[in-house]
């Protein structure tokens, strides 16, 4: 989608974050050249967890709603990437999704920026850039888990 965008993207950098420290081998799942903040190189780590996991069922007083499980799938996420980005002055964002191909606020944000772009490149109407991406994006999280849980 990113390409299409006309966006330049690598996938899992393996230099993301040695320039802080030589041994560290963190890096995120994807880089977006120059589509972060004011043309910051955006560092994206994708993970998608299922709302009915133990560790979300025990929480009480929580209402099972789409998306419950977001805000803690970012906060870790944060807690992994986001200082070292910020040390090296790019954005990252945590892009959290759940097993049914739910996607957080974060991550919807991101497709209707690449959309936006997508859509002034082709002169397709954005809603229909947009519904397409989003679908085939939420399918393609539904059926990986699909093909995990039957392997």
């Amino acid at each position: 989608m990113l390409n299409k965008a006309g966006i330049r993207c690598s996938v899992e950098d393996k230099h993301s974050f040695t320039s802080l420290h030589p041994s560290d081998n963190t890096r995120a799942d994807l880089t977006a050249r120059g589509f972060g903040n004011m043309g910051q190189d955006l560092l994206m780590d994708f993970c998608y967890g299922h709302p009915g996991a133990k560790s979300y069922m025990k929480k009480k007083n929580i209402v099972r709603s789409p998306g419950i499980i977001f805000p803690d799938m970012e906060k870790r996420k944060n807690k992994m990437y986001l200082e070292k980005a910020n040390q090296l002055n790019i954005t990252f964002m945590p892009m959290a999704s759940d097993v049914y191909g739910s996607m957080s606020v974060t991550f919807l944000s991101i497709l209707t920026k690449a959309a936006e772009m997508i859509s002034e490149i082709s002169g397709v109407a954005l809603n229909q850039v947009a519904k397409h991406w989003i679908q085939r994006i939420s399918f393609a999280i539904y059926k990986s888990h699909c093909e995990t849980f039957s392997a």
